[in-house]
């Protein structure tokens, strides 16, 4: 071997070192790809990929709808929608799938919120042509009117058609109008009335403006209901209507409905429903001085606070 040959073998050609900035941006760089590959996507964005749900009610007294399948009811219910020429910004709404629930309800699925939102106002049109079982009524809108005499008839249809005419709307816009607390005439001259319209922009419009009833100027507020109970069981979440627990009276405990008790109305001062949880020694009822309407009922207090009621 030459030397020249020898020399060039032994040449050690070192690498150049790393710069400190050079190296840091490389790390960071790392840690930004790993990051980016373990990220989640924000809850916001899996909520909107999700499903949206429809829930219609369904006859207590029909039990046909048990034995439909699914996928009949998903035909069924886009033949309808076809039907309508239900769109939402020029897209066909249409249903994706149905589920029975427990209940004997059903649940609808649709694509986002804005078909969900077509649904639900028009469900009292759609549903009925799914399935005979199928119950659902209009959307409403209500709007509470202040200062009415007591002398006002609301159950006359002349009346409302009257009422109608003096604020520029039709009595068919009307789905129900009942005085505020009952519909039995009381020593009070004047009360307030609940006026729930099946138009949105409409109930928005007499909320702002007020009503003229005889001439007469009447201040008017949104009416904001209260949580549903059940007149039924009596239990939170859901009204008596599509109630499928068995009866319950708040006064006498007696499977009946409360306005059906023997003992007449009135006179409710403890709860039925802790009394029997505080007989089985059931956590968190500690008391019965309250009624199952009070908010020192543990059962309406966990309703409210969103947390899961005492065992029953």
């Amino acid at each position: 071997m030459s030397r020249s040959a020898g020399s060039a073998a032994q040449t050690h050609i070192p690498h150049l070192p790393l710069h400190r900035t050079d190296l840091n941006s490389r790390i960071d760089s790392c840690r930004f790809h790993t990051r980016a590959c373990d990220a989640s996507p924000p809850k916001q964005t899996i909520i909107s990929l999700k499903p949206k749900r429809v829930i219609i009610h369904s006859n207590l007294e029909n039990n046909t709808l048990k034995d439909v399948p699914s996928f009949a009811l998903v035909q069924k219910a886009n033949e309808a929608l076809l039907g309508l020429d239900a769109k939402v910004d020029g897209e066909l709404v249409a249903i994706r799938g149905a589920s029975k629930l427990p209940s004997g309800d059903v649940t609808f699925y649709t694509k986002d919120r804005s078909h969900q939102k077509w649904l639900m106002a028009n469900k009292h049109v759609w549903s009925k042509a799914v399935h005979p079982a199928l119950e659902a009524t209009p959307s409403t809108y209500s709007v509470m009117a202040h200062g009415i005499p007591k002398s006002f008839d609301i159950g006359n249809p002349a009346n409302l058609a009257r009422l109608a005419s003096e604020n520029s709307f039709q009595a068919t816009d009307l789905a129900r109008v009942r005085w505020m607390g009952s519909n039995e005439p009381l020593a009070k001259k004047a009360g307030s009335i609940v006026l729930s319209f099946t138009d949105k922009d409409l109930a928005s419009h007499i909320e702002k403006s007020g009503i003229f009833l005889n001439y007469d100027f009447h201040r008017t507020d949104r009416f904001k209901p209260c949580p549903p109970q059940c007149f039924k069981c009596l239990k939170m979440g859901h009204f008596g209507k599509w109630c499928r627990e068995s009866a319950k009276c708040a006064k006498c405990s007696g499977k009946h409905s409360t306005n059906k008790c023997p003992e007449g109305l009135g006179g409710v001062s403890t709860c039925v429903l802790c009394k029997d949880c505080l007989k089985n020694k059931v956590d968190g009822i500690s008391a019965v001085d309250h009624t199952p309407f009070s908010m020192a009922c543990p059962y309406k207090k966990a309703w409210f606070d969103k947390k899961r009621p005492p065992s029953q």
